[in-house]
């Protein structure tokens, strides 16, 4: 187990994830499920986005 507040460490690294917010449990799942646009934005309380990974991993998140 570890904590992590860098979601694109977590994702690339960390098979399941868990997302807290306001003190609750938010997502859990597949690091995949949730490194998607829509999870991130509802986990972040922004607009945000995914690109490819150069190296074809996991997608890496950005705030628009």
């Amino acid at each position: 187990m570890v904590v992590l507040h860098d979601v694109n460490m977590a994702g690339r690294f960390c098979d399941e994830l868990i997302a807290l917010k306001g003190g609750g449990l938010l997502a859990h799942g597949p690091a995949a499920d949730l490194m998607c646009a829509d999870m991130l934005s509802a986990i972040y309380g922004i607009p945000m986005g995914t690109v490819a990974h150069p190296d074809g991993g996991m997608p890496i998140s950005f705030a628009h």
